[in-house]
């Protein structure tokens, strides 16, 4: 993911909300997959897997609700 296509859909959610980072355990970067949003705790999830929407739901935590913001196979679906 490019700079600009991370600050433009940062831009869309709250200023103040925390932003954390759950790719895994990998040793070496990773692009961000998926962008995820919990109302509850203003915080934005950036995640290596984007299917999650998709698969089985992003829930790192059962009792919140995550909004995707942006799911990289939803983007690869609509480009074809």
């Amino acid at each position: 993911m490019t700079a600009s296509k991370l600050i433009s859909i940062l831009a869309t959610l709250p200023g103040n909300a925390t932003v954390v980072s759950n790719s895994g355990w990998e040793c070496d970067p990773t692009d961000i997959g998926g962008i995820y949003y919990c109302k509850e705790t203003n915080a934005i999830h950036l995640t290596q897997g984007g299917d999650f929407e998709n698969d089985h739901g992003y829930k790192p935590c059962k009792d919140l609700t995550y909004k995707c913001i942006y799911n990289y196979v939803n983007e690869k679906e609509n480009e074809k």
